[in-house]
């Protein structure tokens, strides 16, 4: 019976480390929610992981402002493929290359190479209002 109380013990005081070890660095988060922190249904790719620091998010009477981070070992063309296949599924419409327009805003995808990691993209998500 003492050797379980040790046991558990032992357990209980090790579960939080083990835990910590799962939680991401350097100010990037987990893909869980599978969307981006500051548009709520602007979905994340799996593969990408958002860079919590650079996420800014403003209200103007105009409409919203929104900039995002997210980078993963992924390839470029298969994530246009993928906002290309989503985004229109939730409302938005294509206006050019990365591009895309819906109820009076304009979310512009920066789809980059990550030259410090090989095999890497970064990808700056910007919302802001439609001009007319």
């Amino acid at each position: 019976m003492n050797n379980l109380r040790t046991s558990l013990f032992c357990f209980v005081l090790a579960l939080p480390l083990a835990l910590g070890a799962l939680v991401p660095s350097q100010g990037l988060r987990a893909n869980p929610a599978a969307f981006v922190s500051v548009v709520a249904d602007l979905p994340l790719m799996a593969g990408l992981e958002e860079d919590a620091s650079a996420a800014v998010v403003f209200e103007t009477a105009s409409g919203r402002i929104a900039q995002a981070v997210a980078s993963g070992e992924v390839e470029a063309h298969r994530v246009r493929e993928y906002y290309a296949a989503t985004l229109p599924e939730l409302g938005w419409h294509l206006e050019t290359l990365d591009r895309y327009r819906r109820e009076g805003e304009l979310l512009a995808l920066e789809i980059t190479t990550d030259k410090a990691r090989p095999g890497w993209v970064d990808v700056h998500f910007r919302l802001a209002p439609a001009t007319p």
